[in-house]
């Protein structure tokens, strides 16, 4: 049993699946009865190679691994498994919900955790992490919570998936229970469990509690450090972010791709600092160099300031360029206004057999719309009608934005009207769309429907509101306006009173609703004529007005 289970396990080791699968057979013509060990190694093997053909049955024995897909493989064993009553043993069972987490499969893994008589430590780790890992973060943390119920003392692996869930949710305050529990059962030294909590901390914007975490790490290794920057970088601080690098290496820890992809991304966030080109230096025969991630961070630095040189430079020496390789260049285009080449990356990125995703869609179509360029927009939008993304919400957002900034409203509007999903950018690029283009009067009508329908306005929606109803100036719409922003409490939260306020004022023998800033006004010289008449006869009555 153990000679054939060390072949089985080499062969899928170095990846010769078939092979492994030959001496399984041949084990079972045998006469010799698989363990748990020997069919663990066929699940990780399934797992590792992932086929796509289909071929024959476990009844009997394991065909050829490109004769089947791994999943259906999988599910045999499962069966197996189930029909000689080997579920009782906890490294079966735990090996059996890994395979199915490397499918992505988490109902099966779920089941097979809870129809587990036995689960060990490694078995709740695995529960937890694989679920955190395949974005099943809720499920993780209700995981976790059983774990506790329990009584089982969770270890440092599954306590750093479950703040890495949290991190992914919104439930800030059981992260904090989560901190208190880690400092309670002295877990705070281990530098999972701080780096999981740096980025948690980080990713809910409280930076200073990042800090404290990080401060208090005895042992700062390397992921203690990489969550710091990633941390300062999430938000904003870009200068700081480099500040942490520099001391960093100052303290002899060594850089990996993701330090120096976090570093690069701090020059970026920075504007290109000159400590760019120095990283990119230092890089130069080092094998770090080669690696996909850190040449896309450096062209995405590159292009992101206009370096469309450099960028191209480097992509030119990606040979295996993925998605986010080629967007980050088509990006770099786009910024610098050159949508023609960006289209023309996008075709070459086809013909290298991968398709564009809506984020490069959407960057190509924004900048159509900034240049007012229709035909190559409609070009675009055919495109995006052929391939599918018709029914996407930002590529169906970026479409309206395009129609309406090149001076078509009404195209914008029957784009709107058909589509089958919206949010609340959809609203607001229709809203502003029919403002721009001189349809105060349509803006306020979708936004009245907008309300009916249940969807809360934001700062953008509500500015454009206010920009609709003072180019209308009329005293009706003023009010209502007015009155919804009060009721809804927008003055004290987004700052109209000192950004932008709304003003009553009579010219021309009627009242108007002028916007500060706002140069579209109909009346804007007589309304200003009247304010610096005001102005003059505050002075003259003895008081001094606040004019910025």
């Amino acid at each position: 049993m153990a000679i054939y289970n060390a072949m089985i396990d080499g062969y899928f080791q170095q990846g010769f699946a078939e092979e492994g699968a030959g001496f399984f057979r041949e084990m079972q013509s045998l006469g010799i009865r698989p363990d748990g060990f020997s069919l663990s190694i066929l699940l990780g093997g399934f797992s590792l190679s992932k086929p796509h053909s289909h071929g024959s049955s476990l009844s009997t024995n394991i065909g050829p691994c490109d004769h089947s897909t791994g999943l259906h493989l999988g599910k045999q064993i499962h069966g197996f498994i189930i029909r000689n009553s080997m579920l009782g043993d906890p490294f079966l069972g735990t090996n059996l919900m890994g395979f199915y987490f490397s499918f992505g499969d988490l109902n099966s893994a779920t089941n097979v955790f809870h129809e587990m008589p036995e689960r060990n430590f490694v078995s709740w780790n695995t529960i937890i992490g694989g679920l955190a890992q395949n974005e099943g973060m809720g499920e993780s943390l209700e995981m976790f919570k059983l774990m506790m119920r329990e009584k089982i003392k969770p270890g440092s692996e599954a306590f750093s998936s479950v703040l890495t869930a949290c991190s992914n949710g919104e439930d800030s305050t059981f992260g904090s229970v989560l901190h208190c529990y880690a400092i309670k059962h002295g877990l705070c030294s281990d530098s999972y469990v701080s780096s999981s909590l740096i980025n948690m901390y980080g990713k809910f914007c409280q930076i200073e509690n990042s800090w404290l975490v990080f401060n208090e790490t005895p042992l700062k290794e390397l992921g203690s450090w990489n969550s710091m920057i990633s941390s300062c970088i999430y938000n904003n601080l870009g200068k700081k972010a480099l500040e942490l690098y520099k001391l960093m290496k100052f303290s002899g820890a060594k850089s990996d791709c993701f330090s120096i992809c976090n570093a690069l991304s701090a020059c970026n966030l920075m504007g290109f600092s000159e400590l760019g080109r120095v990283i990119h230096g230092e890089l130069a025969k080092k094998p770090v160099q080669t690696h996909l991630g850190v040449r896309t961070a450096l062209l995405t630095m590159y292009s992101n300031h206009g370096k469309l040189e450099e960028a191209m430079a480097i992509f030119n020496t990606i040979h295996s360029k993925d998605l986010t390789a080629w967007g980050a260049m088509i990006a770099g285009f786009c910024k610098e206004m050159k949508v023609s080449r960006a289209l023309n990356l996008m075709m070459e990125m086809e013909l290298s057999g991968l398709k564009p995703d809506s984020a490069i869609l959407t960057i190509i179509l924004s900048s159509c719309a900034s240049l007012e360029a229709l035909a190559l927009g409609t070009q675009m939008h055919g495109y995006i009608m052929k391939s599918g993304f018709s029914s996407d919400i930002f590529v169906g957002t970026a479409i309206i934005d395009m129609y309406a900034k090149c001076g078509l409203p009404e195209l914008a509007g029957i784009w709107f009207s058909d589509m089958k999903y919206t949010n609340l950018a959809t609203w607001n690029a229709i809203i502003c769309g029919f403002y721009q283009n001189s349809l105060p009067e349509r803006s306020i009508e979708l936004f009245m429907i907008m309300v009916q329908q249940g969807l809360e306005p934001d700062y953008i929606t509500i500015a454009t509101l206010i920009s609709a109803t003072a180019r209308l100036a009329t005293l009706k719409h003023g009010k209502s306006i007015h009155g919804y922003i009060i009721r809804h409490g927008f003055c004290p939260e987004f700052g109209f009173h000192g950004i932008l306020i709304d003003i009553w004022i009579e010219a021309k023998s009627r009242m108007n609703v002028f916007v500060s800033m706002d140069t579209y006004h109909p009346e804007i010289l007589e309304v200003y004529g009247t304010l610096v008449g005001l102005v003059k006869h505050m002075e003259e009555e003895g008081y001094v007005p606040l004019v910025a």
